[in-house]
């Protein structure tokens, strides 16, 4: 893919069920994309993508940082800010996590988004609206919050029902024309096999492209998925492990330290063990560490 075939995927609105709701603090609600969700389009799309992160500031009860993601040569930054520590109305700590852990969080979504991943959550109405006509796609707790934000918009539109189920085809009659054939379902899991790639990485390529099953995929993205499985964009490990080694070296980090960090997020010591896509995740981890 080309750089404006790379922003358009990036850009694509996300399946329903990955969306979240949170209340804000005046009163109302959000729809986020979690920061997990935003590093899989990104590891689907372009999974050579580099990211960096300035130290983390402290200021009164903020943790800032900037952070920029590299693609194709062409780097993006952005700002990220997350309270120290998150009070009650009682005064109680609710924080959740360490404050460079969220704010590792919040980095990646800020720094995703100037290259348009999740952009239009700006667009709160159109999201909502967007849930709304997909209701019966979200579990029951998430129905419930969206119900409780729609108030904000009442009147506006309303929860649009599920649709009728339709008749299920017999088994004498051909596939849709528009989406592929089980026979081809079957070629595109023995290509990815056979490129080693696992389960969650076939799938992340498939979401990718806009789909969340394989039976979804049209006949027009069919080859274009084929080629991406068969030729992955490769990761420069050892250009990866220098800047591992760099972060270990500048905020001294010990190996042992290092190795306790792998052990905890990915059960293995050695980072030779790590696939591709962990090493990226471990430099990342390293870079926000705050120097003992």
């Amino acid at each position: 893919m080309d750089l404006k075939q790379i922003q358009t995927e990036l850009k694509k609105v996300f399946s329903p069920e990955a969306h979240k709701i949170r209340d804000l603090p005046g009163g109302g609600q959000w729809v986020y994309l979690p920061w997990q969700v935003v590093r899989e389009r990104l590891d689907a799309v372009y999974p050579a993508w580099v990211i960096d992160f300035s130290e983390v500031q402290y200021l009164n009860n903020e943790a800032i940082c900037r952070c920029a993601i590299t693609i194709e040569g062409i780097r993006k930054e952005a700002i990220a800010s997350v309270p120290i520590q998150i009070l009650s109305k009682s005064g109680k700590d609710i924080s959740y996590g360490s404050a460079p852990d969220r704010l590792h969080g919040e980095a990646v979504k800020n720094a995703a988004e100037a290259w348009g991943v999740g952009r239009y959550l700006d667009n709160q109405e159109f999201t909502a609206k967007y849930l709304s006509d997909n209701l019966w796609k979200l579990d029951t707790k998430l129905q419930g919050e969206l119900r409780k934000m729609l108030m904000q918009y009442k009147g506006v539109w309303k929860l649009q029902p599920q649709p009728q189920a339709q008749p299920q085809l017999p088994p004498t009659q051909t596939q849709p024309a528009n989406t592929i054939s089980q026979k081809q379902i079957k070629r595109l899991w023995t290509i990815a096999k056979n490129q080693g790639l696992t389960e969650e990485q076939i799938r992340a390529i498939i979401r990718g492209n806009g789909f969340e099953h394989t039976s979804e995929i049209t006949t027009s993205k069919y080859e274009a998925i084929i080629n991406q499985l068969q030729f992955p964009k490769q990761v420069d490990r050892n250009l990866i492990n220098q800047e591992i080694i760099s972060i270990m070296k500048r905020k001294q980090i010990s190996v042992e330290q290092a190795q306790q960090i792998c052990l905890q997020e990915f059960t293995v010591s050695s980072r030779s063990k790590l696939t591709d896509l962990q090493l990226i995740r471990l430099r990342d981890k390293l870079s926000i560490l705050v120097p003992a």
